[in-house]
């Protein structure tokens, strides 16, 4: 990937300098020992996550895993995540291959800003296949052992000890990798650079801008790429164009996928909205049944006033290439009729959406 991304600055003949770059003032940049003079700076630098203090966790509320079996030599891993449920895909990985794994997580459910049914049937998921999980509960302190690792947890039912051969903390907290000058930080948003998304994603300064995972949340790949191109079309003057951070979509790559775009059920009945709620399992779908991919389902939210789309969620193996269909349904204002007599393709995972907006409207075939 890096070189392609070489490549692609050969093409469109971007100047290229690797080294350590620092701010001196509204239209000049310092790499090494040159100074680059320009109109516009962009900052783009990407987060990390706080450093694991030696011996305890400071920070409460990150995700931890435990193993039981593995490599006799104990770790501790601190590491960025720049996707959303990457620690959950980590979990996985080792319980397929034998590992017995456990779960702590400080929210009640373990994607909390996922629609609770969806998240409650991946908990169901996994511990079906042995995952222990521990909702409500903190990793208050952990130290390297001889044998692997120690950890503390206070539970809902009280303190517990566990002693892997290895754990990973996994953390959602995010900062800049260096300070950027007092005039970028957000007090809002600690260890982000403040911008004003609504004007290209300037900063205090006129002419420094800052996009993606710099710019705080959400902290995901696809909005870095579309915040630059509109901060871009922005300074060369060629448009005045936003995303929408309302229309995002979320991707967590377990297994099976968790995918999502627009308002949860709760957050849409929160809002104020009267709900058509249309859902369709896998379990019914001939391509799921073929591809031996049967768990989860398509979950479809509708205004019921208007039968505007106000929501998606699926859990299912294609879900992660599935949501890009409802995200353009979405962005289009599709309604449920819309969506429903939009012809798709017999035998395909995609079906299900089809049928889950028929549910909504009672007007379903195959279910």
């Amino acid at each position: 990937m890096n070189r392609g991304i070489e490549s692609l600055f050969r093409k469109y003949k971007v100047n290229a300098r690797i080294g350590t770059a620092k701010i001196l003032d509204a239209h000049t940049v310092r790499v090494g020992d040159d100074k680059i003079t320009a109109g516009s700076i962009l900052i783009a630098t990407g987060v990390r996550p706080p450093r694991l203090a030696r011996g305890r966790v400071r920070r409460q509320g990150h995700h931890h895993l435990q193993g039981g079996h593995g490599p006799a030599r104990a770790a501790a891993h601190d590491a960025d995540r720049r996707r959303r449920g990457h620690r959950l895909r980590i979990r996985l990985l080792l319980q397929r291959i034998g590992t017995k794994v456990t779960l702590v997580e400080l929210q009640d459910k373990i994607l909390p800003i996922e629609d609770e049914e969806v998240s409650d049937a991946l908990e169901k998921s996994l511990t079906k296949r042995g995952v222990t999980i521990l909702t409500k509960s903190k990793t208050t302190h952990v130290e390297k052992t001889p044998s692997g690792v120690r950890v503390e947890v206070e539970t809902p039912a009280g303190k517990q000890a566990i002693e892997p051969k290895l754990c990973s903390w996994l953390s959602g907290s995010r900062q800049h990798r260096e300070p950027l000058g007092r005039e970028a930080a957000d007090r809002g948003r600690p260890g982000h650079v403040k911008t004003d998304r609504a004007n290209g994603y300037v900063t205090a300064v006129p002419s420094i801008y800052a996009i993606g995972d710099v710019n705080g949340p959400p902290w995901l790949a696809h909005v870095a790429h579309h915040e630059a191109i509109c901060c871009v079309e922005r300074i060369c003057g060629k448009s005045q164009r936003t995303v929408d951070y309302d229309n995002v979509p979320g991707c967590t790559y377990t297994d099976p996928g968790v995918a999502s775009v627009g308002l949860t059920e709760k957050a849409a009945r929160a809002a104020g909205h009267e709900l058509r709620i249309g859902r369709f399992p896998f379990l019914a779908s001939g391509r799921a049944q073929a591809a031996d991919e049967t768990e989860g389902f398509v979950k479809l939210i509708f205004d019921a006033r208007h039968g505007e789309l106000l929501g998606a969620h699926i859990l299912g193996a294609a879900a992660t290439e599935m949501i890009a269909e409802l995200v353009m349904a979405k962005k289009l204002e599709a309604t449920e009729e819309e969506i429903l007599h939009a012809m798709h393709p017999h035998p395909t995972f995609s079906e299900a959406v089809m049928e889950a907006a028929g549910q909504a409207v009672g007007e379903s075939i195959h279910i």
